[in-house]
């Protein structure tokens, strides 16, 4: 996969890493807690769609967004 940035998919993004799925929980995807919503919504969404969606403030997101890197880091 390649870097982690607004415009990634949560689809590919979890696939990539599976890991990923508890940071965005806890950030308010809670959707996803849901198996089919993995399979549809996270499929036709980016991160930055997804903090549209939510309501996301900035500084949350970019908190999110630096906890999601560490992932890269990782692999």
């Amino acid at each position: 996969m390649d870097e982690i940035i607004e415009d990634t998919n949560v689809a590919k993004l979890l696939r990539a890493y599976p890991q990923s799925l508890e940071i965005l929980v806890k950030y308010g995807f809670s959707p996803l807690q849901n198996p089919a919503m993995r399979k549809t919504l996270a499929r036709t969404v980016t991160l930055r769609q997804a903090k549209k969606l939510l309501g996301m403030s900035d500084e949350k997101f970019e908190k999110m967004m630096e906890e999601l890197k560490k992932l890269e880091k990782r692999d």
